[in-house]
């Protein structure tokens, strides 16, 4: 009897076997590779969050409102410190060298205007984390007291 058989049939072809393994291997790290540059693609496309503006001053004095206009900051600067009270320099990341001193009667809100902060450029969107330093002196019972506080300023350029 005579064997027509192919000699491919025999051997159930183990290429194709190998390269479909291949494939899948493979395919699964290219999966995995996209993944991750999609996900870094998202992350860095998100916009950037601008931090909330606030003012912190010591206890006895606050900041009732302020506003950023391009690189002059202007605070209402509030006084609940039980004296009267004359500022006598403002100095720091935004500073003012003219009108000074400024006094501030007890319970008296003030608008400190032009306060200079040359750290902010016309292309900033805010200003964070600006320490501003005041000097102030008050009088109780016949005696000068002279004092330096230091405000945290973050605010978004108006």
């Amino acid at each position: 009897m005579t064997d027509f058989s192919h000699p491919a049939d025999t051997k159930k072809c183990p290429r194709g076997q190998a390269a479909i393994e291949y494939l899948t291997t493979y395919g699964w790290t290219l999966v995995a590779v996209l993944a991750v540059i999609a996900a870094i693609y998202v992350i860095k496309s998100v916009p950037e969050r601008p931090i909330p503006p606030e003012c912190v001053l010591p206890p006895g004095f606050s900041c009732d409102n302020f506003k950023l206009h391009g690189n002059n900051l202007t605070i209402y600067f509030a006084n609940g410190f039980g004296h009267t009270v004359n500022i006598t320099s403002i100095s720091g990341d935004c500073a003012r060298e003219e009108g000074l001193p400024i006094t501030v009667e007890n319970g008296e809100t003030k608008i400190m205007y032009n306060l200079i902060c040359p750290g902010v450029s016309a292309s900033d969107k805010q200003l964070t984390g600006g320490k501003i330093r005041m000097t102030y002196s008050y009088i109780n019972e016949g005696i000068i007291y002279n004092h330096t506080i230091q405000a945290l300023v973050t605010a978004n350029v108006e």
